[in-house]
């Protein structure tokens, strides 16, 4: 008996399944109907993942992991097809992804990959300029980091800002009650 086709979009996800920010990413992604492969060096504590995302280790740890995983990487994609490469950190794991080549890619940066990375060497100022470069989008948490990835790549074409923070109007203050003599009742101020 074979198995029944996929129907529901596959995204990847490429980033350290250690942190807590890319588990949040897996929960969201996989509660809204995507079918969510996260592909990781750093998996050993990967725990709080939903059981229906698919945790594939890479074959290789440390910094050469980032480059050596790369053809690892590009076999899986080829293989599992996703409509989405969603790399997360665009230094280590954004020369993993500019190395597999794999299209269409969206690049998210973090803070200190565009912020203290390049300032290490021209070499690292150059690669990293190259692994947002070969994103076909690049997402910042903050304006600040925006304003970053621009110095870096100014001809980059498509670069959002997507703030971590509170969903303000899930979290809004009851409007306030009041009881049958008109005076306000006990709970929350607007």
């Amino acid at each position: 008996m074979t198995a029944a086709p996929h129907t529901a979009p596959h995204v990847a996800l490429l980033g350290p399944a250690n942190s807590v920010h890319l588990q949040r990413w897996a929960w969201a992604l996989q509660a809204r109907g995507w079918r969510v492969s996260l592909l990781s060096q750093h998996w050993r504590d990967a725990l709080a993942l939903p059981p229906e995302v698919a945790l594939v280790p890479l074959p290789h740890q440390g910094q050469s992991g980032y480059l050596r995983n790369a053809g690892p990487l590009r076999r899986w994609l080829q293989a599992q097809r996703p409509q989405l490469l969603h790399t997360h950190y665009a230094s280590g794991y954004g020369s993993t992804a500019m190395l597999a080549g794999w299209q269409p890619a969206l690049l998210s940066v973090w803070g200190s990959d565009v912020q203290e990375f390049p300032q290490r060497s021209p070499l690292h100022r150059w690669l990293l300029r190259r692994n947002l470069l070969a994103a076909r989008a690049v997402t910042s948490t903050s304006q600040a980091m925006a304003v970053q990835v621009r110095e870096l790549a100014p001809e980059l074409q498509a670069l959002s800002v997507v703030p971590f923070g509170v969903e303000l109007q899930a979290f809004a203050a009851p409007a306030p009650t009041h009881t049958p003599d008109g005076t306000r009742a006990p709970g929350p101020s607007p």
